[in-house]
C-alpha cells in the first residue's frame, strides 16, 4: 500500500501541464541498446499528455519506448524488429485489428491492454500473451515493472554459460 502512495505522489509530482510534442518525421531513429522495448499504439491522441506522464514513470524501468498513433505503421514496426523483446501498449480500440496480426511473433512477450475510460481493472483476458486490461495508469505502471522484474530474472537463469578450465590441456 505505501509503494503505491509513493508510486502515485512520484508519478502526479513529475507530470506538467506543458508538454512539447515533435512531430515524429523530425526525431531520428535511436537505437535500443536494452534487451526489452515498449512499444504503445494509441488511438486517444487527446492523452497524449498522460501518456507522456506514464511514459516518464515507465522509464524508471525500461528506458527503450516507441509510440504510435497509427496501427499499420505499429504493425510495419512491430515486424521489422528482430533480437528484442517487445512489451506491447495498446488502447482497447486497436486489440482486435492488431492482435490478430502480430499474436504469433516471437518477439512479442506481452501485452497490455490501457483504456483510461474503461472501468473496470484486469477483467477476462482472452489469451495468455495479454498480461493485464488496465484503466489505471498507476495499475498500468506498477503490473509493466513487475512483469519485467520477473522476465529479466527468467532471462538470467536461461543464459547459457561455459566454464573453461584453463589448467586442462
Amino acid at each position: 500500500m505505501e509503494d503505491e502512495q509513493s508510486l502515485t505522489k512520484t508519478f502526479s509530482s513529475e507530470c506538467t501541464t506543458n508538454v512539447d510534442i515533435q512531430p515524429r518525421h523530425k526525431i531520428p531513429e535511436t537505437r535500443n541498446f536494452e534487451p526489452y522495448l515498449v512499444i504503445w499504439c494509441q488511438s486517444n491522441v487527446s492523452s497524449i499528455q498522460n501518456t507522456c506522464c506514464i511514459q516518464l514513470e515507465l522509464r524508471r524501468t525500461i528506458n527503450f519506448i516507441k509510440t504510435f498513433d497509427n496501427i499499420d505503421e505499429c504493425q510495419q514496426h512491430i515486424e521489422t524488429i528482430r533480437g528484442d523483446k517487445i512489451i506491447l501498449i495498446i488502447s482497447q480500440h486497436y486489440v482486435e485489428a492488431l492482435l490478430s496480426q502480430i499474436l504469433d511473433l516471437k518477439q512479442l512477450i506481452a501485452v497490455y491492454i490501457y483504456d483510461e475510460n474503461e472501468q473496470n481493472d484486469n477483467r477476462n483476458k482472452p489469451c495468455q500473451m495479454i498480461k493485464g486490461i488496465l484503466s489505471n495508469s498507476n495499475n498500468l505502471i506498477k503490473q509493466i515493472s513487475d512483469d519485467l522484474v520477473k522476465l529479466q530474472k527468467t532471462d538470467d537463469r536461461e543464459m547459457p554459460m561455459t566454464i573453461f578450465d584453463q589448467t586442462a590441456t
